[in-house]
């Protein structure tokens, strides 16, 4: 599977970019086993402890994850030089790699250069906090938009009520320049039963649910009813 994948789907269907963060991080398989039926990507959160607080993914782990799944792995990476280790990730299995637009414009230029040439799927993540226009100067080279709906590297937090507005900003932003079809736009960060709809209802084509999965006490049924929004 690849990125074109993942655009296909997004026109039938909300897309599920599950967060191994949120599953049973002593079990992992378990993990996997549990959920690889339902996941259109599995969602790996990486933080270095200076772009964000805490320390979490690392290319070793996500190599193994690699070799449990065919699921396509998407590596979310906070970090605040993510080009010095970009390879590692590559190598260790990400389909699609996504950094932050608030490292500035000489560093997300060469990242988002790097991976085309690679032939990595790119995506380009932006904070609660910044200004939505900020991603215009690199929509010709990014496969994704990752909207945050909470301070970045927070579990377990109410998603911030502006996400909506912004998700629609952004769609508005793609579809002025022919880049609505091609351009995922995906959320993470407080993806709870009360906010999947307005977000959804903000065009939104693919969401990273943790706990909403993994804490489902049915997950066909949870799974069911987000497909059907």
């Amino acid at each position: 599977m690849t990125i074109e994948y993942l655009r296909t789907l997004k026109k039938k269907r909300l897309l599920l970019d599950v967060s191994l963060w949120s599953g049973d991080l002593l079990n992992m398989d378990a993990s996997i086993d549990k959920t690889e039926q339902i996941s259109d990507c599995y969602h790996l959160d990486v933080a270095d402890a200076h772009f964000v607080h805490g320390l979490l993914f690392f290319p070793d782990l996500i190599q193994a994850i690699n070799n449990k799944t065919h699921i396509l792995l998407h590596s979310h990476l906070m970090m605040d030089n993510p080009m010095d280790h970009l390879d590692d990730f590559i190598e260790a299995g990400s389909d699609i790699i996504t950094t932050h637009v608030e490292l500035g414009t000489e560093k997300v230029k060469s990242i988002l250069n790097y991976l085309n040439q690679k032939k990595i799927g790119a995506g380009l993540a932006i904070c609660v906090n910044s200004d939505v226009n900020i991603l215009k100067p690199y929509l010709e080279q990014i496969d994704l938009i990752l909207v945050m709906g909470t301070q970045i590297g927070i579990k377990g937090v109410e998603m911030d009520p502006a996400t909506p507005k912004r998700i629609e900003a952004i769609k508005t932003m793609l579809d002025e320049n022919g880049l609505g079809n091609r351009i995922i736009v995906s959320v993470d960060g407080g993806i709870r039963t009360h906010t999947v709809p307005l977000i959804r209802a903000a065009r939104a084509d693919m969401i990273t649910p943790g706990s909403l999965i993994f804490k489902s006490e049915d997950i066909a049924k949870t799974v069911s009813w987000l497909y059907s929004l």
